[in-house]
Parts: structure tokens; C-alpha cells; sequence
């Protein structure tokens, strides 16, 4: 059907018919045996799956999986000499923007005392593009990797390379900790002290400072409890050599995520809440409002101090310019769009934004410029 075979295929389709006429009897023809539909049918199946071998092979899908094994242990060697993973930052959505962009970073001072081999070996294995990393063998050869070989004892991990996982796993936990502990404690205003405080303190604009400098930071904001869980709990239970640095802006950008996961899983109870109060159905536009129930919404004094919650006092703004501004917000937000209805997800983010313009300045956003994830609950599910 698809016109001239090549040699190995047409061979390949008269082989299957002797196979075909052998094991009925030598007695009866081919032509008896066969249906030339189906015979059809087979040898356009097998042309195409010979395409498709001949594509993969052009393509070299096996040396994009071997550079894909290459990238990961560039990643893992990273870690392994530094303590801390690269693109690390406190959301997905930023780590993969930076994997995207190939930002490979070797920060003072944990970079300082790596050989410039190891270095040359982590970046060759990170490179963005795929056709740039080494092969296997060519990683095998690589002077870091041949000296390695020759001084570690077979079987075992440098202790150094332990004593950086510990370090990770310690850090991450003080991280995640005080994450949790200050979304439900900080407010806007109270984030801005946080910055500036740590930036006091990080006299050579690192960006990192250590575990020590956390614990004073919490202390002089008025969050000693929590400083003195992080010496308990982490410091103290996980007595590995060594400081646990941390990177505040990464640690206030996660702070910040956390508080917006749990403004929209309060806004979507009390969301729900409201269009119950209405006489709503459970099905009946699940997760949207329009633009004439704005007033509704609005008008529900859980919901305006959940948003006046996230404006600090030193804004100086009356709840009912506040609620003007928002109302005036998302009309404007639908009637660019040319609808009158607007699904939750999209009003709770154009909120966020809103409300956040009295507070965010851009410096304290810092790598939170991505679009947030949902939050994982109920009104993920609907929307």
C-alpha cells in the first residue's frame, strides 16, 4: 500500500509466507493461506515500526538517557561536596526555572576549599544542553574522578561527603521547622524585619548565614520559643562538626508560599461557607463567582478580616477602601477577559496580588516572582 518495500522487509513478508504454507502442507498454495487485506495490514504495521526503529536510532534516545544519568550525577556530586543540593530554592516551580536556565552557582564559603578538578567535573556534568555532558566513559576518565579512584578505600564514602549529607539533612529540617512554625505566626510587616535583620547580620551579602544566626535573628524579633527549639530539637539531637548554613532569602520565600497556602485554604472555607449561606447547591457553579455576587462576598465580615489580616496597620487603609479596591480589581479582571464569572483559583491569586500591593515590596519577594501551586485540599479538587 505505501508503494515500493525496502529489500529487508519485502524478504521479511515472503519469508512469512512459505512459514505460512510449510506448516499447512506442502499440498495447498500461499495464495490459498492468505488474505492479501491482512497481508497488507502486516507489512504496513511492520514498515511502520521500522520507521519508528530508524527515527530512535537518528535520534540517539540511548545517549539522551545516558547524558540524563550524567545531569543526575552532576547533581548528586554537587550535593555530595557542598552540603546543599544545586538550583536550590524553596518551591518546584522555582527549582525547575533555575534548572531551565542552567544557573550553576559555587557559593563562599562552601565552595572555597573544592578543587578546581571537582568543580570542572560537576559543571561538565550540569550542562544545560544535553549534547554537551560527557559520555559515561568520558566522566570515567575525568582527572577528579581518576584521582578519586586511586586514594579512596573501596567500599566507603569519604567522610566528608557523610558528615555534608548530615549537614543537609539537618538544615533542611531547621528550614522546613521554622518555615511552618513562622507562615502562622509572621505578618507582612513582621517579614520585613526578618529581611532586614538577617541582611544586618550576612555582612558580605552572601545570601547563606548560619544556624547560630537564625536562633539570634528569632530571639530579636520576639520568637524565642522557637530558637530555643531549633538548639533541642536539631542542633543539639544531630551533633554533627560544623555550622548548618542557611539561605534566609530561600527560607523567606518558603515562608511566604506556606502563608499563601493557607490563606487560600481559609478562603476557601469560608468561600464555600458563603455560597451555602446563599442557597447555593454543592453543584451548582462549584468554585466560580460573578460578578453580581462580588457583594456577597464581600459583605461576610470572616472574609474581609482574613484579607485585612494580610495588609499591615502601618498601611493606614479603612476596610471599606480596601473592599472597594478589591471589587473594582476583579470587575476590572473579568471585564478584560470578557467574562462575568471568575473560578476561585484565579480570584484567590488575583487577591493575593492585590492585597499583597500594599505590602510586597520587590525586594522582599526576592525568587518568589513564579506563580504559586494550589494549595493541596478540598478546593483543588474542584477546580
Amino acid at each position: 500500500r505505501g508503494g515500493n518495500l525496502p529489500v529487508p522487509l519485502a524478504a521479511d513478508a515472503q519469508d512469512w509466507q512459505v512459514h505460512c504454507a510449510w506448516r499447512v502442507g506442502e499440498d495447498m498454495q500461499s495464495q490459498d493461506l492468505l488474505d492479501g487485506e491482512l497481508l497488507a495490514d502486516v507489512i504496513d504495521e511492520h514498515a511502520d515500526w521500522l520507521d519508528e526503529q530508524q527515527q530512535d536510532a537518528a535520534c540517539d534516545y540511548s545517549r539522551k538517557f545516558a547524558a540524563a544519568d550524567i545531569w543526575s550525577i552532576g547533581a548528586i556530586a554537587y550535593l555530595l561536596l557542598c552540603g546543599y543540593p544545586p538550583f536550590f530554592a524553596p518551591c518546584r516551580n522555582t527549582i525547575l526555572a533555575r534548572i531551565h536556565r542552567g544557573e550553576v552557582a559555587f557559593d563562599p564559603p562552601f565552595w572555597s576549599k573544592i578543587s578546581e578538578d571537582a568543580k570542572s567535573f560537576v559543571t561538565s556534568c550540569l550542562q544545560l544542553n544535553c549534547w554537551d555532558r560527557p559520555s559515561v566513559l568520558q566522566a570515567l576518565e575525568h582527572p577528579w574522578i581518576q584521582r578519586l579512584a586511586d586514594s579512596s578505600p573501596s567500599g566507603s564514602m569519604f567522610a566528608s561527603f557523610m558528615l555534608n549529607l548530615r549537614r543537609f539533612y539537618r538544615t533542611s529540617l531547621i528550614e522546613t521547622y521554622t518555615a511552618n512554625m513562622l507562615a502562622a505566626k509572621f505578618r507582612r510587616e513582621d517579614m520585613h524585619d526578618f529581611l532586614r535583620r538577617c541582611r544586618e547580620i550576612d555582612l558580605c551579602a552572601a545570601g547563606f548565614f548560619t544556624a547560630s544566626d537564625l536562633k539570634h535573628v528569632l530571639a530579636a524579633l520576639g520568637q524565642g520559643a522557637i530558637s530555643e527549639v531549633i538548639s533541642e530539637r536539631f542542633l543539639r539531637t544531630f551533633r554533627h562538626p560544623g555550622e548548618s548554613y542557611i539561605d534566609y532569602i530561600a527560607l523567606l520565600d518558603s515562608i511566604y508560599l506556606r502563608q499563601q497556602r493557607i490563606f487560600e485554604e481559609e478562603l476557601w472555607r469560608n468561600f464555600q461557607r458563603v455560597c451555602q449561606s446563599a442557597g447555593r447547591g454543592a453543584s451548582e457553579n462549584a468554585g466560580r463567582l460573578s460578578v453580581g455576587e462580588l457583594g456577597m462576598l464581600f459583605g461576610d465580615p470572616v472574609i474581609m478580616g482574613l484579607l485585612m489580616r494580610e495588609i499591615p496597620e502601618s498601611a493606614g487603609v479603612e476596610e471599606a477602601v480596601v473592599c472597594q479596591r478589591l471589587q473594582n480589581g476583579i470587575r476590572q479582571h473579568c471585564g478584560d477577559r470578557g467574562t462575568t464569572q471568575i473560578e476561585f483559583r484565579s480570584l484567590s491569586a488575583l487577591l493575593l496580588k492585590l492585597v499583597g500591593s500594599y505590602t510586597m515590596p520587590k525586594d522582599l519577594l526576592g525568587f518568589a516572582g513564579l506563580e504559586p501551586e494550589p494549595a493541596e485540599g478540598a478546593f483543588s479538587t474542584v477546580l
